[in-house]
């Protein structure tokens, strides 16, 4: 028993880990997006000659210093990235084992449920053992 805990506890941080990195991983790619989107702006603004060179020089700086927050963002999560992988693999490797174990005892809960559902005591539909007596020859002197 205390081997299925501690592999729900691993297949637990493993997850945890997990949702940590997608996460990030969801962080850098809204980043990535809005750079995008500024850099887009910013050439559609060259193009049509709406801004003057000081503004746009001023967005460049502004989607460079954006970038460099993603760029963070990434180194911090991509470390992390393979030793989710092998906590991922560690605790799952484990799972069917574990699946099975689970679906058995709930088998096995159940046949006694029912067991006790039905049982005379419990109030259910059983009758209660009739009492054995003894015949007089069977009676030790």
């Amino acid at each position: 028993m205390l081997k299925d805990e501690t592999l729900v506890r691993q297949t637990e941080a493993a997850i945890t880990d997990v949702r940590q990195t997608l996460a990030d991983v969801a962080r850098f790619v809204d980043g990535l997006e809005r750079t995008a989107q500024e850099v887009q702006a910013l050439v559609q603004a060259a193009r049509t000659g709406e801004a003057n060179v000081p503004a746009l020089l001023k967005r460049v700086d502004g989607i460079l210093a954006n970038l460099q927050g993603v760029t963070r963002d990434i180194a911090r999560a991509t470390p992390r990235a393979p030793q989710i992988a092998q906590n991922v693999e560690r605790a799952t490797a484990n799972l069917p084992a574990l699946l099975t174990q689970a679906q058995q005892t709930a088998l096995e809960l159940e046949a006694l449920l029912t067991q006790l559902r039905g049982h005379w005591l419990l109030g259910g539909t059983q009758q209660a053992p009739p009492p054995r007596r003894l015949s007089p020859a069977e009676v030790p002197p």
